[in-house]
């Protein structure tokens, strides 16, 4: 992945620090199915939001409560995981041309099941900008087969 880096006028700000943070916006339950079209697609339930409203990896008082509709509510545990949404390195630096690549490397049973977020902070010319991105993770071509179901799921269908 990359962010690119400008200053008010458009101009590239080379070496700039960009701080990444990542989250698991949503998650979902489903199974991998073969559909009439002899494709793998997952057959899937609604997105449940991330039950630390909050960001503040502790289980509240207000949070995972039994009485929400997400199904693994009162479990005792802030689902999803932060690990699910992958990780991406703390901080990264532009080139000459304002851009940084990094990688964004999560576990691909969570794929098409978690909706990850990245944010994006720089500070540039003492102005400081954020810019997020939220998209469910992908898989590479081929692979559904050997893809599982949600580890979200109940049982083990």
């Amino acid at each position: 992945m990359s962010v690119i880096v400008s200053d008010s006028n458009g101009n590239p700000a080379p070496n700039t620090v960009v701080t990444l943070n990542v989250w698991p916006v949503e998650f979902r339950i489903g199974y991998w199915v073969m559909n009439v079209d002899n494709e793998w697609v997952v057959a899937e339930s609604a997105w449940y939001p991330n039950e630390d409203e909050n960001k503040n990896l502790l289980n509240d008082d207000d949070e995972d409560l039994a009485s929400n509709s997400n199904p693994k509510s009162g479990d005792d545990e802030l689902t999803p995981a932060i690990s699910s949404a992958g990780t991406v390195p703390g901080t990264i630096k532009t080139d000459e041309n304002g851009v940084a690549t990094f990688d964004l490397i999560y576990l691909k049973e969570y794929s098409r099941f978690i909706r990850t977020e990245i944010t994006a902070t720089a500070l540039v010319y003492g102005s400081e900008t954020t810019a997020k991105t939220d998209f469910v993770l992908s898989y590479m071509a081929g692979d559904e087969a050997n893809l599982s179901s949600s580890p979200f799921n109940d049982d083990t269908k």
